[in-house]
């Protein structure tokens, strides 16, 4: 200890004595100086008026290197680069003197003399905010690795702190070495220092079944004998644990030690909460009388933080809004913990009742802060209580005031909440499907059925009588309704040229009719695609409800049209599934997705899908190492899922791998072993999509792959795979006879579900490659002009890019509707330009070309009449 004079000028340099540079000089010199002698209690009591003196003038620091020594060689010299660069300031500092400190702490650790305990603090400041040399973290592991095989119970802790230090080194080899030395001293650690271990690991959640046992065993002696700390970080360990890691007695011990504490701080408990939603579910129901004990804990400590104030610690008064946030949203992740039946503690829901009033006293605060309340609204929708899901709608009716964007997932998880609770909130839905509306064109869907599900049970209008304002309100609104359900027409459309479900053609329209749309061109659509998918559909999987509400949605006319269809809905109706209409939307997806019924790979399928993604995680410069990869798939392809050489092709055409022998002689598998049939029409149009980017030489090997595919599967294939097929077989330069005549036969089934990007490539390709059924692309033009309304400036100058399309532009009820829209769309002169030079070309009548032709260009006025028929 210090002697009570100097700890007495020691505590008078915090305040304003000098009067001078020089004596402030002096004053740092003394201090860093006596560093290297003082024990760690004295080391705090030195570093506050340093850290004063450094933050003050910066400049100071460059004339205190060279008046005190710091010597990579003396043992005591360590703590005073650990001191200096403890108050050194992160910013203020200039990048030439905070290079040289490095620089000294670089050369202490490579010479291995100074201590663990001051390399460790030295480490820990050089690395603040990322700013540290990646020499600093190859000599801190140097260091850890000459050390760790040895290390006593006292070093193994700070050796941990070491490694956790630095971002650089949470995956060095030396974790695992600690690990080992963790297991083999496991029975002579002390409590706190398991505590602190364990608190390291946790900092980066290690994953290690050895060590994990090894501290487990330990468990009745740590319980008896830990602090509230060390009991708390090794619960968060264990819990993170794979479930065969985890011993439920070890866990039982840890719990009833950890309830023992009290006051615990925020930090604390939100580790637990976090470590509690960690437990593997198979093991919770196992443990759900202490999972129930640690919520009722844990309900206490948290109400009181949320009373607490702030100067005391806790949550009431002026704390920052992502801090409220966070500790809420870990501590409402708790309820999933216990099974819906059962009780939820009386502490846990006292808790959550005060944070349900805190979130409303700062309801405005946390929906406009940087990081809005994402995370809390799904929590509280998923409370089974009434106050809770209120507080959930209000955040949302907030957001919609104050105009908060939602994601993509996170509107989507809302709805599914709603829908779920069969919760009515016109406002919030109404915000909901608008924002859902902005970024969901991509979602699979089966995700906007289920979407559609929850719009049916928030938005359709009971029976009752309405005012006259409501009314008003009601048609404001319909207007709006009805854009959003073009928007998702639009996408079920895309569904159907991908090849959607039965079920979820059902279940969408079923959702559409019972929304108020009306329109007959998509009910027709969605008649025909069922005429091409029933007949291999099984009734017996369908819903029986949806079938009966689909049959009120396409009309007689439609049924009487398309009999086949009838017939497979009235055999729904007999025979389906009773009920699922009713379902929760959650509920009903889960049943339905095929995502979730996925056949698990065997060890070869599994070692061959290690490859691909080691692949993809491979340089694109290093093709060494990815040809020698590419060949050990080849090796096993055999065994791997067939339709797994799309993902395999897809890494040589996204690394740009010219490797084209080894995927030849994959192609000559699929040929000679006829595999080639059981590959779907998305994997052969992915395979040879990748063939044409990478310019595949061995044209052969590729013309008797695609003429390996069966009639079966052509006659299976849905528009945007056939679309893709015959784009790349365009691009390959295959012109096969054989293979053209199932393509035609097979757009006369599909047509009418290509979108307007996929039938502008369609028409691009066709001509490409000199196809010549007449019939079949007059047909497709037909088709395009049907739909011109939906075509935009992409697909529009993808078609009349074509260098043969004048030869299609024959009709003027077909040209028409696609140069009306050309004139309002599109934007490039050139462009026009050249379809103006297209139609000139054409047969079309000549009052047609001359006034499109004017409007393309610019040679009519404002008033120029519309494009006219003769």
């Amino acid at each position: 200890m210090l002697k009570p004079a100097l700890e007495r000028v020691l505590v008078r340099c915090c305040r304003p004595i000098f009067s001078n540079t020089e004596d402030v000089r002096e004053a740092m010199a003394a201090l860093l100086d006596l560093s290297a002698y003082a024990n760690r209690a004295v080391t705090k009591l030195i570093a506050k008026p340093l850290r004063r003196f450094c933050h003050k003038d910066p400049d100071t620091i460059a004339t205190l290197l060279e008046t005190v020594p710091i010597d990579a060689a003396e043992f005591s010299h360590g703590r005073r680069a650990a001191m200096l660069l403890r108050c050194i300031p992160n910013q203020s500092c200039d990048e030439v003197i905070w290079e040289r400190v490095v620089r000294i702490t670089l050369m202490g650790l490579q010479g291995h003399k100074w201590s663990l305990h001051d390399c460790s603090v030295a480490i820990a400041h050089a690395g603040r905010g990322g700013r540290h040399a990646p020499a600093l973290a190859a000599a801190a592991e140097e260091l850890v690795a000459a050390k760790v095989r040895t290390a006593s119970q006292s070093e193994l802790p700070v050796l941990l702190v070491i490694l956790t230090s630095l971002p650089d080194l949470s995956r060095s080899p030396c974790i695992q070495g600690a690990a080992d030395r963790i297991v083999q001293l496991a029975e002579i650690l002390s409590p706190a220092a398991i505590g602190q271990i364990c608190a390291c690991v946790n900092k980066i959640s290690l994953r290690h079944t050895a060590m994990a046992i090894a501290l487990q065993e330990e468990a009745i002696r740590f319980a008896e004998e830990s602090d509230l700390f060390s009991a708390v970080q090794l619960f968060s360990f264990v819990c993170q644990q794979e479930k065969d890691a985890i011993s439920p007695d070890a866990v039982k011990c840890l719990v009833e030690r950890v309830i023992e504490g009290r006051d615990l701080d925020q930090t604390t408990v939100m580790a637990l909460c976090r470590a509690l939603r960690a437990i593997p579910r198979t093991l919770r129901p196992e443990l759900l009388r202490e999972i129930t004990e640690m919520m009722e804990f844990l309900g206490v400590e948290a109400k009181g933080l949320l009373l607490l104030p702030v100067a005391e610690g806790g949550l009431k008064g002026d704390v920052p809004v992502e801090d409220v946030q966070l500790f809420i949203s870990r501590f409402l992740a708790l309820d999933c913990l216990l099974p819906e039946e059962h009780t939820r503690p009386d502490a846990y829901i006292a808790a959550v009742e005060s944070c349900v009033e805190c979130i409303t006293e700062r309801l405005e605060d946390i929906v406009s802060d940087e990081n809005p309340p994402f995370s809390i609204i799904p929590h509280l929708l998923d409370i089974n209580m009434e106050a809770a899901r209120q507080c959930g709608l209000a955040i949302i009716r907030e957001a919609a005031e104050q105009g908060i964007h939602f994601p993509t997932l996170q509107a989507f998880r809302f709805l599914l909440a709603l829908g779920d609770h069969n919760m009515k909130d016109k406002r919030v839905y109404r915000h909901l499907r608008n924002e859902f509306a902005k970024t969901a064109a991509g979602i699979p869907m089966i995700q906007l059925c289920a979407a559609l599900k929850c719009f049916v049970r928030g938005l359709v209008e009971g029976g009752e009588t309405q005012s006259l304002d409501e009314q008003v309100e009601q048609e404001l609104e319909r207007e709006d309704m009805d854009a959003f359900l073009r928007f998702c027409v639009e996408n079920l459309l895309r569904g159907f040229a991908d090849g959607m479900e039965v079920k979820c053609v059902l279940a969408a329209t079923e959702s559409l009719y019972q929304l108020g749309y009306t329109s007959p061109e998509f009910y027709e659509k969605a008649a025909r695609y069922l005429a091409s998918k029933c007949s291999s559909a099984s009734p017996s999987v369908n819903s029986s409800e949806s079938a009966n509400t689909v049959c009120l949605a396409l009309g007689e006319d439609l049924l009487d049209r398309h009999p086949e269809v009838h017939s497979f809905l009235l055999e729904v109706e007999k025979c389906g599934l009773k009920g699922e209409a009713t379902l929760p939307p959650t509920e009903w997806m889960n049943k339905n997705d095929p995502a979730n019924f996925i056949t698990p790979l065997t060890e070869t399928q599994q070692e061959g899908w290690n490859i691909i993604n080691r692949m993809v995680d491979t340089r694109a410069s290093d093709t060494e190492k990815l040809t020698a990869l590419a060949n050990e798939y080849v090796a096993i392809v055999k065994s791997t899922r067939v339709d797994d050489l799309k993902y395999f092709f897809g890494v040589f055409e996204e690394k740009v791998l010219k490797q084209d022998k080894i995927l030849k002689q994959c192609l000559d598998y699929l040929v000679e072993s006829n595999m080639a049939v059981k590959l779907s029409a998305t994997s052969i149009g992915a395979m040879l999509g990748s063939l044409a980017a990478i310019r595949f030489a061995y044209h052969r090997s590729v013309k008797q792959f695609v003429l390996a595919i069966s009639g079966e599967q052509w006659s299976e294939m849905d528009a945007s795979p056939l679309v893709q097929i015959v784009s790349a077989m365009a691009k390959l330069s295959l012109r096969l006879p054989q293979v053209m005549a199932h393509v035609g036969d097979r757009l006369l089934h599909v047509y009418t579900f290509l979108s307007p990007m996929d039938t502008a490539v369609l028409i691009n390709a066709l001509q490409s490659i000199g196809y010549g059924n007449d019939e079949v692309m007059m047909m497709l033009m037909r088709h395009a002009a049907a739909s011109a309304r939906r075509w935009d400036e992409v697909s529009l100058t993808l078609l009349f890019g074509a260098s043969g399309v004048h030869r299609l532009l024959r009709s003027a009820e077909v040209a028409t509707p696609l140069l009306e829209q050309v004139v309002g769309k599109a934007s490039s002169p050139h462009l026009r330009q050249r379809i103006a030079s297209s139609l000139r070309r054409s047969a079309l009548p000549r009052a047609l070309v001359q006034s499109s032709a004017a409007l393309l260009t610019g040679g009519l006025q404002e008033d120029a009449r519309p494009l006219q028929l003769t």
